[in-house]
């Protein structure tokens, strides 16, 4: 039987894992810098870097030859506390992201970019100009995200959040009623492609969920939001409200899928556990809305009625496959 690691072993492996990308993305590091990153004396530094120097792999004369092994400048080491390695085996040897990969990641942080929240972190600025470099191409630098701007008015919705002062917008509802909304602001967020705002609304006298691609003319008002105790968790508000016009469909899936198919259910109809899944009836707008719902579970959610809307699933897996075949 293998002997269990002790926590001091685990935890300087953890740190000779760590410690060595460290030091070759910055080219060398003092000690006192490693310690400062990792949280670590300067002791234990001193030791992980006397570990890497007896690390490596059997070349191919299955022996650990000099070639074979991490090489430490240790001049510098030893007179300046200064990591550098002369040589390094193995990390090199990292797995390289597809253009395709690098294309996802880079729409991604472009997208998370688009909150104000998040669009002036340096972090990801830093993460987005270093994807951009190792793709080796320009064409990933211009991602085109497919969604409606919305930038504008996310600034002046994030201003009134951060402020606690009311919001004012034009909006259009999904029946095409337009209207003037004044709202509290209580919180944003992203569904898939697409900003919502949760917000008390004056005219209504309740939470709404407000689409940020339907709003028009969004102005930030001086007037304090007031305190709406009825809204203790804006967490836990359906983001769907179900209408007359939709299709209802029978949905099965697993537990993973749970959260995000409770977003679409009255609160008073949980949905129905059947053995290891769960079975609820879920309303759609339409049925082009529940293929990307369906979609985009990652075959976590399967549609068992009615025939219409499984035939609208198979159209679309049909038509993915044949142009899947003719691109390829």
């Amino acid at each position: 039987m293998a002997r269990a690691q002790s926590p001091a072993t685990a935890e300087s492996l953890v740190l000779f894992l760590s410690l060595v990308p460290y030091v070759m993305d910055n080219g060398q590091v003092t000690v006192q810098e490693a310690a400062t990153q990792f949280s670590r004396q300067p002791d234990d530094i001193r030791r992980a870097v006397e570990l890497i120097a007896c690390a490596g792999i059997p070349g191919d004369s299955a022996a650990y030859l000099h070639a074979d092994l991490f090489d430490i400048d240790w001049d510098a080491f030893e007179n300046d506390e200064v990591i550098r390695f002369s040589n390094t085996v193995v990390i090199d040897q990292q797995p390289r992201l597809s253009t395709r990969e690098i294309s996802a990641l880079i729409a991604g942080l472009q997208y998370l970019a688009a909150h104000p929240r998040y669009g002036e972190r340096d972090d990801v600025r830093a993460l987005l100009d270093k994807l951009r470099a190792v793709s080796g191409s320009a064409a990933t630098s211009h991602i085109g995200i497919q969604s409606v701007s919305v930038s504008g008015a996310l600034e002046v919705i994030d201003q009134c959040l951060s402020e606690g002062t009311q919001l004012r917008f034009d909006y259009v509802n999904r029946n095409g009623d337009a209207d003037n909304r004044t709202v509290d602001p209580l919180a944003l967020e992203a569904r898939d492609d697409v900003w919502y705002l949760r917000a008390w609304c004056l005219l209504r006298e309740a939470p709404r969920l407000f689409r940020l691609d339907r709003m028009a003319n969004v102005t930030a008002l001086d007037t304090p939001v007031a305190e709406h105790p009825d809204v203790d968790n804006p967490e836990s508000w359906t983001i769907f409200t179900a209408s007359d016009t939709d299709v209802v469909v029978t949905l099965e899936f697993d537990e993973p899928a749970l959260p995000i198919v409770g977003e679409y259910l009255d609160r008073s109809k949980p949905p129905e556990r059947v053995g290891s899944v769960y079975v609820a009836q879920v309303p759609f707008a339409h049925y082009g809305s529940l293929v990307r719902f369906v979609t985009a579970q990652g075959g976590l959610v399967r549609v068992t009625a009615p025939e219409a809307a499984i035939q609208a699933v198979k159209d679309w897996v049909n038509r993915a496959q044949e142009r899947a075949v003719s691109s390829g």
